[in-house]
């Protein structure tokens, strides 16, 4: 590994493997979790305590834009068509949704049940299934309609 000017290069080992790995300034504070688009040509990094995404351009292993959030952001997943991505905030409750060619927020969905935590989006796009915590032991699954960006299901 070779790190310079905050960014380091590992050889490729995989066609499919993308690596990257900024220092710590270079993103944001409290980094959880990390999604690569579908098309592989950015990475999205939620930050915990910074309330921000920031956005990585794989190809050549930099922050290129910070998205501002909120409260809390956790964990992210894209739909694979690399138009949307879905970010989970922890305590505040909500999905933020983000247009991947903007950088931007285009929505929120209020999740009813617990503090959103992790998420996935189905292999055909139509639904993000995202799981809570209500009280530190106890979870549940909310499931939303891609289409609408509404909670049609909660599963607990």
């Amino acid at each position: 590994m070779r790190i310079q000017n905050g960014t380091c290069s590992l050889p490729q080992t995989h066609l499919y493997t993308y690596v990257c790995c900024l220092s710590y300034d270079r993103f944001g504070h409290s980094p959880f979790g990390i999604a690569i688009a579908p098309n592989g040509e950015y990475a999205y990094v939620p930050n915990y305590l910074d309330g921000t995404v920031a956005v990585i351009d794989t190809r050549t292993n930099t922050a290129v834009d910070t998205i501002d959030i909120g409260t809390n952001p956790v964990r992210m997943a894209i739909t694979p068509d690399s138009r949307y991505a879905y970010e989970t905030n922890y305590n505040a409750s909500t999905v933020s949704v983000i247009n991947i060619s903007s950088n931007k927020v285009v929505g929120s969905i209020s999740i009813a049940v617990g503090n959103p935590l992790g998420i996935a989006i189905t292999p055909d796009g139509r639904y993000a299934y995202v799981t809570t915590s209500l009280n530190g032991t106890n979870g549940a699954a909310s499931v939303i309609d891609i289409a609408t960006n509404k909670v049609i299901d909660t599963i607990t």
